[in-house]
């Protein structure tokens, strides 16, 4: 493709991206990776004598772009940043530059400070409160409140804020006054308008299907189902929920076709066209994605009146360039480089394949339409593949198969759910689009199922082929033109397959190595069993933590898909830690205590209530119960009940000829009796912490016991010191995970 060759402007758009990232202090690798391959096209303009035709005067016009772009740089950073780090409550004074209401429990607004604690300090601010606080409240509003600043700092979190702009967090919104009230704002016209189309879609549908078809019109996906998420985050097709270009595309091109059919002309088509993309990207909030896709859209219009041509390179870069320009804290925005990236990788396949030929018959025409679909998935995934790579847990071995089907069921959701907005109360049309809705979740979730379907990146071979795909790509963007297209379409197909299947290949190797991890914790404790091609996770605990603890567990492991998760005790936080988990990863089953009291059976019900919207079975178990778990058979003895505030629950793991006995530090501290038969018998014992026992000598002296593993700091009696040492058992203390033979 050779993208700069003869591309001047081009080059020097890119170049400017990456002076500005560079001196932007983000840490973000994105910016690490444009900013060294803008440096790096600088340095090949005086290397390669090819690119600008050898030109050097246009190497010292990039040379002098990278300085200016990295000063601007610099300049951001001085305006963006807050001058002072508050972590108090403080007195603020600002103007309102955004206001969410759409969710039913609380709202959302970012107030630009121009004050705080009477001194001038530009710093902007995230807040979060009910509806009674915040309600009355829109963009334009200048006000003056009380409210907590929570500085951004390293966390999972920050990306997402540093995306959207913000550069503080609110909390305790407290005395608010408004100084001076706007009522006509645009934005709030674009807000209503949003809402008002959502509500109508679950209207005529009902709440599950109108909450995915709002997403894909309208990019209010936060009340997307979680177990439709999940579906699409394990088959890789998230950017299909996540309101992007190909979405814009579709709807472009259907304004396009209606006009046609009314025998418009083609320059006033592209008039018509473009004012309806220019109103759809503040509709939609102007996400980043969104917003490059209008503006690429929009750039391309007016290409075409006024010169009837267009470079999709070039205006690729000049629309980032401009997105960047206009809200510089883009740059943080991880899903404006993926888009991005996707569509360069777009780019070059085009500018690769053939389009000289007949069109065939309808088999051959059908066999050719399914061909360039499936390397336009490949080109795209693997432009984006280092995103990827450093951001996301892993990848789905599914994308370009689902992405094949799911993309065909979207256009089609898409162009139904218009007419249904259209005409939906006069045109029995609902019942189809709620058909056609269920359609889709259906072949999203089939093809979840399948256990290798989303691949860990932990794997060092993974990430090794994953760069060379990387390296590849670019060197074939640079460098290669269309005398080497079937090389180059051969050899990034070939390294994505390879990809894929060495992806699977580790997986399944890793799921059917037989072991046992306890991972400890103050609150929480986790047992992973892998045995016969099974993988079993116990959470132990009684904290919210446990929830990290079961995904960080599967994560260690290189899992993504748990066949049963045992939860062995009811506690406070028993429901938040399923939903939480069946949320992120796919659960076959989640195996629960018979329940024993009043307030058991309602925390039972309402996790059976919550499971009956994923695909995940429920199942009870009785103390001295057993249940198998490959060549293991787990037995609950005990376990505590939701008012009491110490966790008293112990199991056992039977198999091998060897026995595993787990019971938390509450069974030896607190005067309850452990079922000593198990005890006495078990080779391995482990004692689990729980923040809520209090700290007592632990006295006990087990018959066969050649390993004990305390899951946190433990007091020993000295008789049970000295009789652990006569014994010549193995005793260990860990904060860290560990491997059970």
């Amino acid at each position: 493709m050779k993208l700069f060759y003869k591309r001047p402007l081009c080059l020097i758009l890119c170049i400017m991206l990456g002076g500005f990232c560079f001196s932007v202090t983000t840490g973000l690798i994105p910016a690490i990776v444009i900013s060294s391959a803008s440096i790096g096209f600088l340095i090949s303009t005086f290397v390669f004598k090819h690119i600008l035709s050898g030109r050097v005067i246009f190497a010292r016009i990039c040379l002098i772009v990278l300085i200016c772009s990295s000063l601007m740089g610099v300049l951001f950073n001085a305006n963006f940043y807050p001058e002072e780090l508050y972590d108090s409550e403080v007195d603020i004074k600002g103007e309102i530059i955004y206001a969410d209401h759409t969710n039913t429990s609380y709202s959302t607004i970012v107030v630009k400070s121009s004050e705080i604690n009477e001194k001038h300090d530009v710093h902007r601010i995230m807040i979060s409160d009910g509806k009674d606080v915040l309600s009355g409240l829109n963009v334009g509003d200048v006000i003056k409140a009380k409210v907590t600043i929570l500085p951004i700092r390293e966390n999972n979190t920050k990306t997402y804020y540093l995306s959207l702009g913000y550069s503080g967090r609110g909390d305790d919104l407290n005395n608010v006054s408004v100084l001076e009230r706007n009522t006509s704002n645009i934005n709030i016209f674009f807000s209503t308008l949003r809402l008002s189309v959502c509500d109508r879609l679950r209207n005529l549908t009902n709440k599950r299907v109108g909450d995915f078809l709002s997403a894909l019109l309208t990019g209010e996906r936060i009340a997307v189902s979680p177990d439709v998420a999940l579906s699409f985050y394990r088959t890789g097709t998230t950017h299909i929920l996540a309101l992007s270009g190909a979405h814009l595309v579709i709807l472009a091109y259907a304004i396009s076709v209606f006009l046609k059919m009314l025998k418009i002309g083609r320059r006033l088509r592209t008039v018509i066209t473009a004012m309806a993309v220019a109103f759809y990207v503040p509709f939609t909030g102007m996400s980043a994605s969104v917003t490059r896709a209008g503006v690429m859209l929009l750039i391309s219009s007016a290409i075409f009146l006024l010169a009837r041509r267009s470079d999709g390179p070039t205006t690729l870069f000049l629309s980032l360039f401009l997105i960047i320009a206009f809200q510089p804290y883009a740059i943080f925005d991880i899903a404006l480089w993926l888009s991005a990236l996707a569509t360069l990788g777009l780019l070059l396949l085009s500018s690769l394949l053939n389009k000289r030929g007949k069109k065939g018959k309808l088999p051959k025409r059908i066999l050719k339409g399914i061909t360039s679909a499936s390397l336009a998935s490949v080109f795209a995934i693997s432009a984006s593949i280092v995103i990827s790579l450093l951001f996301f847990d892993g990848f789905s071995v599914l994308a370009l198969p689902t992405t094949l089907a799911l993309s065909v069921l979207t256009e089609i959701l898409i162009y139904l759910s218009l007419f249904t907005l259209a005409f939906g109360y006069i045109l029995p049309t609902g019942g189809l689009l709620l058909f056609m809705t269920n359609l889709t979740f259906n072949v999203a979730e089939w093809f979840s199922k399948f256990d290798y379907a989303l691949i860990p990146f932990d794997f060092i071979l993974t990430k090794t082929i994953s760069v060379i795909l990387a390296v590849v790509f670019f060197a074939f963007l640079l460098f290669v033109g269309k005398k080497h297209r079937k090389i180059a379409i051969i050899t990034i197909t070939a390294i994505f397959t390879i990809l894929n299947l060495t992806g699977i290949c580790q997986s399944a190797v890793v799921k059917n190595n037989d072991t046992i991890i306890y991972t400890p914790g103050e609150s929480c404790n986790v047992l992973t069993v892998r045995s016969n091609n099974e993988y079993t996770v116990i959470a132990s605990g009684g904290g919210r933590n446990d929830t990290f603890k079961i995904i960080d567990a599967a994560a260690f492991d290189k899992i993504t898909k748990i066949d049963r998760l045992i939860i062995p005790s009811y506690t406070y936080y028993s429901i938040d830690i399923v939903s939480d988990s069946v949320s992120e990863l796919l659960i076959d089953t989640v195996v629960l205590p018979e329940p024993q009291t009043t307030e058991e059976c309602d925390y039972a019900l309402y996790i059976a209530q919550l499971l009956s919207e994923f695909d995940t079975k429920l199942i009870f178990i009785n103390d001295d119960e057993g249940l198998e778990i490959g060549e293991y058979t787990f037995t609950l003895h005990s376990h505590s009940q939701p008012g009491g505030s110490i966790l008293l629950n112990s199991y056992s793991l039977t198999g091998n000829e060897t026995t595993l006995f787990y019971l938390s530090r509450g069974c030896l501290t607190n005067g309850s009796n452990p079922n000593i038969d198990m005890l006495d018998g078990s080779d391995t014992i482990i004692v689990g912490s729980d923040k809520y026992s209090n700290v007592k000598q632990i006295d006990f002296s087990p018959k066969s016991v050649k390993t004990v593993i305390f899951g946190g700091k433990f007091n020993l009696s000295t008789e049970t010191d000295n009789y652990l040492k006569e014994k010549g058992a193995s005793v260990i203390y860990t904060d860290t995970p560990i491997n059970i033979d």
